[in-house]
């Protein structure tokens, strides 16, 4: 039999006060708390003096003490009963499920998401006609760099990419040790045929099959995306795509330790390109995979 976890009314009081919790019946609570503790610090004076007055030689014992001291009593018992009642209601906004929505993504500051090993050709083509156009293909060349980038296992990270776009401030590449010697050559395709110019990072995983210290991982790239870069938990989000299974679970876990992260895949039945009977590829454009909604992102309900 599992333990109860034990109610930390300090991390729930915590959490009714932070203005995600805050509901009309919330804050009526709370406004009534707090004239309730006004009204027994006034009612507390009277019977201060009072109590003076009757404790003096010089004065005899005035008959509204006892009044004074009831009306202080019922004032206690009301912010008493208050707090009571709010404690209960965080606690219930605490453990009650949230319901939750699938639907678009909102565009991030910053994007988490695992490098997979490319397949050789694809990676090749689309390198090779780089450097063919010294860096700098045509147009006409980078759509169907584009294309043949979207075919590939890739295709996943470069929607990711292309769709955040210019609010892109940081991308983190989650890289096993088979992908690792790939990062730098994603990089480049993800600037030159994405157009990605936000600063993209290489991070290497301790343990890539350890579910646990893919965790550990990513909780270091939250705490310091805060103090280096000035981006929030919320203003980040992790895709699932990528990857191998353990880098996603990991990926999951520490996504879902804290509410205010987020999370998004790619919807795998709507293909990003495909090639028709011609034998041509097509590709989805940016403003289709976003119409689409190729991109899926789960929040709570409002």
């Amino acid at each position: 039999m599992s333990k109860k976890r034990p109610v930390n009314w300090y991390v729930i009081l915590r959490a009714a006060l932070s203005p995600e919790q805050h509901t009309r019946a919330g804050l009526l609570l709370f406004l009534f708390a707090f004239v309730t503790l006004e009204c027994s610090i006034h009612a507390l004076a009277p019977v201060i003096e009072h109590t003076a007055l009757a404790l003096s030689p010089w004065h005899p014992a005035p008959n509204t003490i006892a009044h004074h001291f009831v009306a202080f009593l019922g004032t206690l018992l009301s912010f008493v009963l208050a707090l009571v009642v709010i404690l209960l209601w965080a606690r219930a906004q605490d453990t009650a499920p949230a319901a939750v929505v699938e639907g678009l993504p909102r565009k991030s500051r910053g994007l988490i998401i695992g490098l997979s090993t490319p397949a050789k050709t694809a990676a090749a083509e689309i390198t090779a006609a780089i450097d063919n156009a010294g860096g700098r293909p045509s147009i006409e060349s980078l759509g169907e760099l584009r294309a043949k980038l979207l075919e590939s296992n890739w295709g996943p990270l470069a929607a990711a990419v292309e769709y955040h776009g210019e609010e892109l401030k940081q991308v983190w590449l989650l890289c096993t040790k088979e992908a690792a010697p790939h990062f730098e050559n994603a990089r480049r395709i993800l600037q030159v045929v994405i157009g990605c110019s936000a600063p993209i990072k290489q991070c290497d995983l301790d343990n890539p099959s350890s579910i646990t210290a893919v965790e550990k991982n990513v909780e270091k790239i939250y705490s310091a995306a805060g103090p280096d870069l000035n981006l929030s938990d919320a203003d980040i989000v992790a895709d699932l795509t990528g990857g191998t299974s353990a880098v996603t679970a990991g990926l999951a876990r520490a996504v879902g330790s804290n509410p205010h992260r987020r999370i998004e895949w790619l919807d795998q039945s709507k293909k990003l390109a495909w090639r028709g009977d011609d034998g041509v590829l097509h590709a989805r454009t940016a403003v289709q995979v976003a119409e689409d909604k190729v991109l899926i992102e789960v929040r709570t309900a409002s």
